[in-house]
């Protein structure tokens, strides 16, 4: 009979999710297929996922609760990346 893992690597992600809850990614991204698809996935993996549509938004988010991760579009529409890395 061959070996089935099916159920030792369920249990393996899902141990993986939940050391992962609380912690809290922010995606900031102006295209909202992107943004969609990046959230759903970190979402998907345990991941607390705030989303951005630009600089703006972006850092009224980290100043009301910092993230432990950023993932910055580097050229957002009229506010670039850089720009809010510089602030």
């Amino acid at each position: 009979m061959p070996f089935d893992n099916s159920t030792e690597s369920s249990r393996d992600s899902d141990e993986g999710s939940k050391s992962l809850s609380g912690v809290t990614v922010l995606v900031v991204d102006d295209e909202p297929d992107l943004r969609s698809s990046l959230s759903l996935r970190l979402r998907g993996s345990g991941y607390d996922v705030h989303t951005a549509t630009d600089a703006y938004e972006a850092l009224g988010e980290v100043l009301g609760a910092p993230p432990a991760l950023i993932l910055l579009d580097i050229h957002l529409g009229e506010d670039d990346g850089h720009a809010f890395l510089g602030r």
